[in-house]
């Protein structure tokens, strides 16, 4: 798991330089078993440990992940069934008094392939 994280990091992490500080404090980090309690956290405080980033995390579930985890179809149709749940992220599109828009988004703006006609109508109603 370190080295899919430290591979992750590498390749997708905004700052290359703290990417790179990351690797060898997470090689020599001595955590418990990934299923244990207190990986998550040990993990999680090495992260932060550079630039004290909340974004960079590890988080625990009790809920096994999906067969295919982390290949583009799969996480899509995942991400597609929480966005149809959640209204596509929009929790409230209004027109209000003065001809004042409102757009609440939560829980998170979903990618414009699954959610893109639902935000442009959105924005057409604003």
């Amino acid at each position: 798991m370190i080295d899919e994280l430290i591979r992750l990091l590498d390749r997708h992490y905004v700052f290359p330089e703290v990417a790179a500080t990351l690797a060898p404090i997470l090689r020599a980090g001595r955590y418990p078993e990934p299923d244990a309690p207190g990986y998550a956290e040990a993990v999680t405080a090495d992260l932060q440990s550079v630039n004290g980033d909340p974004h960079l995390r590890v988080l625990r579930h009790e809920t096994p992940l999906p067969a295919g985890h982390g290949e583009e179809e799969t996480d899509l149709d995942t991400m597609r069934r929480w966005a149809d749940a959640n209204g596509g992220g929009l929790a409230t599109v209004q027109v209000r008094a003065g001809n004042v828009g409102y757009l609440d988004v939560r829980p998170v703006l979903f990618p414009a392939v699954l959610v893109g006609d639902t935000v442009a109508a959105a924005f057409t109603l604003l």
